[in-house]
């Protein structure tokens, strides 16, 4: 008999899930699995009148309130689906410019979303598995929006929400851990992925520039660029961008 193990090293957990189940197929002298054919899609009717911007904006605009209902649940499933309602909502539906000042410029709804990002920013040993998971979850997707958000919207809208005094976003104590995000590249890839989208963006307030230069921000992008990498294109080039940025303004 010959075992066959196989273990990831590094790299996305998704790919290796579908790499692993081939070799562990193909050991067995089984044929490859072939992924599944993508369901048929149905274009809409052309005699359906399509609907205004305007109302589409306004469906948005309720989607937005269900969603941020939810979010201030006492309940971790209710606020899991808030936080998807919201990160589709500021990345792929029309008008995600509406959704993302929704939730950029309602002072309340960002309050929350950074203080569920706080709350669950630990890494603490003694909390179970399943809490783990849990907590990265929603940590990843709280990171989502917010990067979703700052992308969706334009530099001068940005810059406006960010020139605020009350402002969340240009803080240290958000900007530290954002910084702290990439700091931990290696074991949280994906989040380290949206910090540094959320810090490309950010760059557009001249505050946020002078706070990463005091905090010496270059050598963790370079870190997380790093690791990157080794187990995260995508975070690798973002953070070429990031550092490229920060180097035109010093």
């Amino acid at each position: 008999m010959i075992a066959v193990e196989v273990q990831r090293q590094s790299g996305c957990s998704f790919e290796f899930r579908d790499a692993a189940k081939n070799i562990l197929r193909s050991a067995k002298g089984l044929q490859t699995q072939q992924r599944s054919v993508p369901a048929r899609r149905f274009s809409i009717p052309p005699t359906l009148p399509k609907r205004s911007r305007e109302v589409h904006q306004k469906c948005i605009r309720d989607d937005f309130q269900i969603a941020y209902s939810m979010l201030n649940s006492k309940k971790s499933d209710a606020q899991v689906l808030a936080l998807e309602s919201m990160e589709k909502m500021t990345k792929s539906c029309e008008a995600k410019d509406v959704a993302a000042k929704s939730v950029l410029g309602n002072y309340d709804c960002l309050k929350q979303l950074l203080f569920l990002l706080d709350k669950y920013n630990t890494t603490d040993q003694s909390i179970s598995e399943m809490e783990s998971s849990h907590s990265s979850i929603l940590r990843r997707k709280v990171l989502a929006v917010l990067a979703n958000s700052c992308e969706a919207i334009s530099k001068a809208d940005l810059a406006d929400i960010l020139s605020t005094n009350d402002s969340d976003l240009k803080t240290r104590s958000f900007l530290s851990l954002l910084l702290s995000s990439l700091e931990e590249a290696s074991i949280r890839p994906h989040d380290a992925f949206q910090a540094v989208r959320c810090l490309r963006y950010l760059l557009v307030s001249k505050e946020v520039e002078s706070v990463m230069i005091e905090m010496s921000a270059m050598e963790v992008i370079s870190s997380a660029c790093n690791a990157g990498f080794n187990c995260h294109e995508a975070l690798e080039q973002e953070s070429n961008k990031l550092m490229a940025q920060l180097q035109n303004v010093c």
